[in-house]
C-alpha cells in the first residue's frame, strides 16, 4: 500500500463525485467504497483519478481525467485558475458553490457539535450569499520577490506572476496589474496592499524600503490617493499623497471610515447582510447595553449605536479605535465609548464586573477566534451573544465552550464572503434560553 510522502507508486481508481467538501476539494467514493477527496472536481462528475495519498477512511488524490463531466461545471474566467492557488471554484456554477459550502460546514458543525438531525432544521439558518460571483474583492496583498509580483502560492514562498484576478474589484485588479507590469517600482519592497472604498478612491500600505525617488512614479503609476509604509502592527506612516481615511458606506446609511491599512471586510456585498442581520436583532439590544468585542472601526458599532443606550467598544488595535471615536464623532453618536485595549486584557481587568450589564454582545475576532474567553465573556450575563467569524474551525470550538457555560446554539449560518475559493465566513446566534433562530430573528425585524 503507497504510504503518504513517497511517490514511488501512486494507485488510479475511478470515482463518482457527490459532493462539495471542505478545503476546497469535492468528495465521492472510490468502486471499493472509499471515500476520496479530489480538487477541481465537481458533483456529477465521473473521473479517473490518481491518489496520492491513501488512509483507512479515505484518501486523497487528483484528477488525470474526467470520463463523466457533471452538468454543474463552467468555464472558469480566470486564466490562472488551478495554477495560483487562490480559487477552487471557478469551475462550478454559483449556487452550486454556495449549496455545497454551506453543506459543507452544516456537517461540520453538526458532527463537532453533536447535533442530533432533529434538531438540526431549527438551527442551522440558509446561507448568506454574495451579490456578486466576480469582482467582489475590494483589496489584493501583492507579494513581491525581484521581478515577481503576484500572490504566493500555497504551502510554498515561491510567487504567482500575476496577470489578472477578476474575483478583484475591477479598481483594485487594474491597479494590481499594473504593479505586477512595473516591478521596477517596487523594488526593496515586500509587499503592497490595494485597498479600494466604496467612492473607488484607492491607497496602498507597502511593507519594506521603497527607493526615495520612486515614491511619486508609483503614486502617479498606480493612481493612489496616498502611498503608506508600515509593518502590519503599529499604524502606517504616509509617504507620498494626501492624508485621508477610507469610506465605507452600507446601505443603511452609516459610513464607516478607516486608516489605511486597517482592517475592512473584503466584500462589501456580504458584510452588508451580516450588517442586516445585526439589525434584525434590534429589537433585542435597542436602548440597552451593548459591547462589541474586536470592533475594530465601528463596523458593527456605529449601526447598533444608533439604537443601542450604550455600546462599549473594545479593540486591540488603537488606529482603528481612533477611526471608531471620529466616526462616531461626525455621526454625531455621543453613546459610543471606545476602549483601546486587547479583548483578552480588557476581560481580565477586574472593573468589568463594576460595568452594566450588557443584554447583547456582539463578537468579531480575527481567525483565531476567541480560546479561553467564554467563560469570562459568559459571566457578563448577556442574554444574546452574535458571534461572526472568519474561521469556522475556532467558531465551532467557542460555540462549544460557550454551551459548556451554559448559552443555547439558536442559530448558526455561513456567509459566502469569497466567491470562487474554499473561504468561508461564518456566525452563530447564542442565546441564555432556547430560542429558535427564526422566532430570535422575526421578533427583532418587526421590533427593530
Amino acid at each position: 500500500m503507497h504510504l503518504e510522502g513517497t511517490n514511488d507508486f501512486m494507485k488510479t481508481v475511478t470515482v463518482n463525485l457527490t459532493r462539495v467538501a471542505d478545503k476546497g476539494v469535492a468528495m465521492g467514493r472510490s468502486e471499493e467504497g472509499k471515500n476520496i477527496f479530489l480538487p477541481f472536481g465537481a458533483p456529477g462528475d465521473i473521473v479517473r483519478a490518481r491518489l496520492t495519498k491513501e488512509k483507512k477512511r479515505f484518501a486523497e488524490g487528483f484528477i488525470e481525467e474526467i470520463l463523466t463531466p457533471s452538468p454543474k461545471r463552467r468555464a472558469p474566467r480566470c486564466r490562472h485558475f488551478t495554477r495560483c492557488g487562490g480559487c477552487s471554484w471557478q469551475h462550478l456554477e454559483y449556487q452550486t458553490q454556495l449549496a455545497g459550502k454551506a453543506a459543507s460546514f452544516e456537517g461540520f458543525t453538526r458532527s463537532r457539535l453533536g447535533i442530533p438531525p432533529a434538531e438540526a432544521e431549527g438551527i442551522f439558518l440558509p446561507p448568506i450569499p454574495s451579490p456578486l460571483e466576480y469582482g467582489y474583492r475590494n483589496r489584493a496583498t501583492l507579494q513581491i520577490s525581484g521581478d515577481r509580483v503576484g500572490f504566493a502560492l500555497p504551502s510554498s514562498h515561491r510567487i504567482f506572476s500575476l496577470e489578472e484576478c477578476p474575483v478583484l474589484s475591477p479598481a483594485v485588479e487594474k491597479r494590481a496589474v499594473t504593479a505586477a507590469q512595473n516591478p521596477h517600482l517596487l523594488k526593496g519592497l515586500e509587499r503592497l496592499l490595494l485597498q479600494v472604498d466604496s467612492e473607488g478612491k484607492c491607497w496602498a500600505v507597502a511593507t519594506g524600503r521603497i527607493d526615495a525617488s520612486k515614491k511619486v512614479e508609483l503614486l502617479a503609476a498606480l493612481d493612489l490617493e496616498a502611498l503608506y509604509l508600515g509593518d502590519g502592527t503599529n499604524k502606517p506612516a504616509i509617504i507620498a499623497g494626501d492624508a485621508g481615511r477610507m469610506t465605507f458606506a452600507g446601505e443603511d446609511g452609516v459610513e464607516v471610515k478607516v486608516t489605511p491599512g486597517g482592517f475592512v471586510q473584503a466584500n462589501e456585498g456580504v458584510n452588508s447582510a451580516l450588517r442586516e442581520l445585526v439589525k434584525r436583532l434590534s429589537a433585542h439590544y435597542t436602548g440597552e447595553e451593548v459591547l462589541d468585542l474586536y470592533s475594530g472601526a465601528g463596523n458593527f458599532t456605529l449601526p447598533m449605536a444608533k439604537a443601542a443606550k450604550r455600546v462599549r467598544a473594545v479593540e486591540g488595535y488603537s488606529p482603528a479605535v481612533e477611526d471608531l471615536i471620529l466616526s462616531a464623532k461626525e455621526m454625531k453618536l455621543d453613546n459610543i465609548e471606545a476602549l483601546s485595549s486587547p479583548v483578552e486584557v480588557f476581560l481580565s481587568k477586574g472593573e468589568t464586573s463594576a460595568l452594566p450589564r450588557p443584554s447583547f454582545v456582539l463578537i468579531d475576532p480575527p481567525r483565531a477566534g476567541a480560546p479561553g474567553l467564554a467563560p469570562k465573556i459568559a459571566s457578563l450575563g448577556a442574554e444574546i451573544i452574535l458571534y461572526i467569524s472568519c474561521s469556522p474551525p475556532t467558531l465551532i470550538r467557542d460555540i462549544a465552550a460557550f454551551r459548556e457555560e451554559g448559552y443555547h446554539l439558536s442559530g448558526v449560518g455561513a456567509a459566502d464572503m469569497f466567491p470562487q475559493t474554499a473561504h468561508l465566513e461564518a456566525f452563530a446566534l447564542l442565546t441564555r434560553t432556547s430560542v429558535d433562530s427564526g422566532e430570535l430573528l422575526t421578533f427583532g425585524s418587526q421590533s427593530g
